[in-house]
């Protein structure tokens, strides 16, 4: 699988990754690739109210609680979810918001380019990532 420059880029570039949607069930996979990108050296955070901790990666409520600048923002969540998720990251201006195949919602997607969101759709961290 090809990776587009851009990503090969930001996978390389930036080292924290907020997981929005993360599970503790470790079948699902907003766990097992939170973990291993854990374990590939990036600094994980979760983002799932009222979800305990998993171990080794700190999940928070909001985020608000995520200090400093938001890099990759990692989102497994549910279609229609997506255009308040786009609103509420839209302040922090990550460097990259990436759609996890499911997650897809194309037109919120425009309408956060429109506003200068940078997107990545419909493409798994995972696969990238081992790709390269």
């Amino acid at each position: 699988m090809s990776v587009p420059a851009e990503i090969q880029k930001a996978l390389k570039t930036f080292k924290k990754i907020i997981i929005v949607g993360i599970s503790a069930n470790e079948s699902r996979a907003s766990n097992w690739i939170a973990r291993y990108l854990r374990e590939q050296g990036y600094d994980v955070v979760g983002v799932n109210p009222g979800m305990p901790t998993i171990p080794g990666i700190r999940v928070v409520s909001s985020f608000n609680e995520v200090q400093g600048e938001l890099e990759i923002v990692d989102i497994y969540r549910s279609p229609d979810s997506i255009p308040a998720l786009l609103n509420e990251l839209e302040p922090r201006k990550p460097a990259l918001i990436w759609l996890q195949p499911g997650a897809e919602n194309p037109t919120a997607e425009e309408d956060g380019r429109s506003r200068g969101l940078n997107i990545v759709s419909g493409r798994c961290i995972y696969q990238d990532h081992k790709a390269l």
